[in-house]
């Protein structure tokens, strides 16, 4: 990876989980931990000071404020912030609000380094995330009548959605205008009836589409 290394904060109200994270990341030489907060409230404070952030590993289930909350108010700080969400099984109902509130990456807790460190670099590279276990999840939950066409041209954008692709870069890979791509997405969050990146990649891999994140 080209370029600094990358400033993290961790933002978990178990300490013993951030030091986990502290610890496995040094190992990494793209990244660096610039700052840990045990809640949303205490991780705003830090923005304020500048504490050095460029990418944010949020848990979702705090005391006080929550991750949704410091999620969305952060991004108003600083819209630049890359926010992973950090989850549990049984935080299921949550994954939805986090995307909604800016969020750009599920990671579960219990992840391996190699795991994490995979995950972290495609967050560095302006990409986003997702842990198979929360898209097979959404998957399992959701159910999708199997009649909606889709293209061939929609099914190449799933795919590289489901790589991490972002709007710009599936433009780029495909030889087409931003807009078109966007315009793409629009219709194919209607046609199979989701609402965000997430319900959509849980469709994909239920119709087979995709098979792997």
């Amino acid at each position: 990876m080209m370029g600094s290394p990358k400033n993290l904060v961790i933002v978990d109200d178990h300490e013993f989980f951030r030091k986990g994270i502290v610890l496995t990341v040094e190992k990494f030489n793209f990244i660096k931990c610039t700052g840990e907060a045990s809640s949303g409230e205490e991780f705003l404070e830090m923005l304020k000071n500048q504490v050095p952030c460029d990418i944010v590993l949020m848990d979702i289930s705090m005391p006080g404020m929550g991750g949704v909350e410091a999620t969305r108010k952060a991004l108003e700080m600083n819209p630049s912030l890359r926010i992973a969400a950090l989850s549990m099984f049984g935080e299921e109902q949550y994954f939805e609000s986090m995307l909604d509130a800016g969020a750009v990456a599920f990671i579960v807790k219990n992840i391996d380094a190699v795991g994490l460190e995979y995950a972290l670099k495609v967050i560095a590279e302006g990409k986003n995330y997702y842990s198979p276990e929360v898209v097979g999840f959404l998957a399992h939950r959701r159910s999708r009548k199997r009649n909606k066409k889709v293209t061939r041209r929609e099914i190449d954008i799933i795919e590289l959605i489901a790589r991490g692709y972002t709007n710009q870069q599936i433009a780029d890979e495909l030889g087409v205008s931003l807009r078109t791509i966007t315009n793409h997405r629009a219709n194919l969050h209607k046609k199979v009836g989701v609402k965000n990146t997430v319900g959509l990649l849980a469709w994909a891999m239920k119709e087979g589409i995709i098979t792997k994140l």
